[in-house]
């Protein structure tokens, strides 16, 4: 099958707590996105999404901290979604379940318009496809030759794998770069899932906001005054400057 490479042998252990199904495709896509309003120039990331039997994972995280989700398809429900974002301040403490969040959606049944266009990306011929998300138009390139439903963060209902997408504002890009069909690879659920604060999708969005826009703010909220108290005794500064997320989505 074209595109498809030979398995990668870094790659990580997951506890066999943590596992919830059998990756049976594995595919890595470059990322460029825009953090801040402000920022001149675009981030550069590498996110996964890995396709199980019944559940399918995309890891937003990468190597930096995003304003993408990541998401587990199909899980806790069939028709469900669970999203999960953290907010932690570089340098304070980890592991706070104020500072990681999870809201749980259905699946979003997505709109596409068929249009002219192919191409070809990492040795698969694609076809093009646009359709409009919370307040964001995309525009899409799939495989037939994959005949999964399935691409990158929330574009899905395809009849074939998204291997690339964009939005019109040019804030947001994910590229295929690598297609797997890997051996012993599991789907997992995120590290410490316990500390990830359950919240609605519109409470996180404001939470997001707060993080960039008052992020002093935020440190008082997420990690308390007894925080912010032994950061001064210790002449260490809660981040003072306001910027404004590049929101991939809104919520009404």
């Amino acid at each position: 099958m074209p595109g498809v490479y030979p398995m990668l042998s870094n790659q990580s252990q997951v506890s066999k707590s943590d596992s919830i199904d059998e990756a049976k495709l594995h595919v890595q896509y470059h990322v460029t996105y825009r953090e801040t309003m402000e920022d001149g120039q675009m981030r550069e990331d590498l996110h996964v999404l890995d396709v199980g039997s019944k559940v399918v994972k995309y890891n937003g995280e990468g190597k930096y901290k995003s304003t993408i989700c990541t998401i587990l398809r199909h899980y806790p429900n069939t028709n469900g979604q669970s999203c999960y974002k953290k907010l932690e301040i570089d340098g304070m403490t980890a592991h706070v379940q104020g500072t990681r969040f999870v809201y749980e959606e259905e699946i979003p049944q997505l709109e596409w318009q068929l249009t002219d266009g192919d191409t070809v990306i990492c040795d698969y011929s694609c076809q093009r496809a646009t359709t409009t998300l919370r307040g964001r138009k995309w525009e899409v390139w799939y495989t037939t030759d994959i005949p999964i439903a399935e691409g990158p963060w929330k574009l899905t209902g395809l009849p074939g794998l998204i291997l690339k997408a964009k939005d019109a504002d040019g804030h947001f890009c994910f590229s295929a770069v690598e297609i797997l069909q890997p051996k012993e690879k599991v789907v997992s659920k995120p590290e410490k899932e316990n500390l990830y604060l359950k919240v609605s999708p519109k409470r996180l969005e404001e939470m997001t906001v707060s993080y960039y826009k008052n992020p002093e703010g935020y440190v008082r909220m997420a990690y308390g005054e007894k925080m912010m108290k032994t950061m001064e005794m210790i002449g260490m500064k809660a981040p003072s400057t306001s910027r404004t997320p590049c929101l991939i989505e809104r919520y009404e």
